[in-house]
């Protein structure tokens, strides 16, 4: 497993640590969302692109977060948003760890817009 993500040679801002604890205690406890969800991940801010439709596997789902797994790594404040059950949730990658080849793991924030 490498060190550190890498996106064209370069390393990703030190907010994206690979060896993030996935299991801090939380203010807000997390619900099981098990599955897969359509999502549509947009390019990180600044960077030309259009958004990818994709499917992800989804992992938990909070009042204020939500965790899924992707073949690609995504960069700290790039905006994610999937359906969920109770509908589109749109929010912002916290941090994303590599847990095997081309498997990411990755912990967004709900934002309000």
């Amino acid at each position: 497993m490498a060190d550190a993500f890498t996106n064209h040679g370069e390393a990703c801002p030190e907010q994206c640590e690979p060896h993030a604890d996935t299991e801090i205690d939380r203010q807000f406890p997390r619900n099981d969302f098990h599955g897969s969800a359509l999502a549509t991940i947009y390019p990180p801010a600044g960077e030309p692109g259009e958004p990818v439709c994709c499917t992800v596997l989804t992992r938990d789902l909070s009042n204020r977060g939500f965790g899924i797994a992707h073949t690609r790594p995504l960069r700290p404040q790039q905006r994610v948003e999937i359906d969920a059950p109770q509908g589109r949730v749109a929010g912002d990658v916290l941090w994303c760890r590599q847990i095997r080849a081309e498997f990411y793991i990755i912990g967004c924030r709900i934002s309000s817009a």
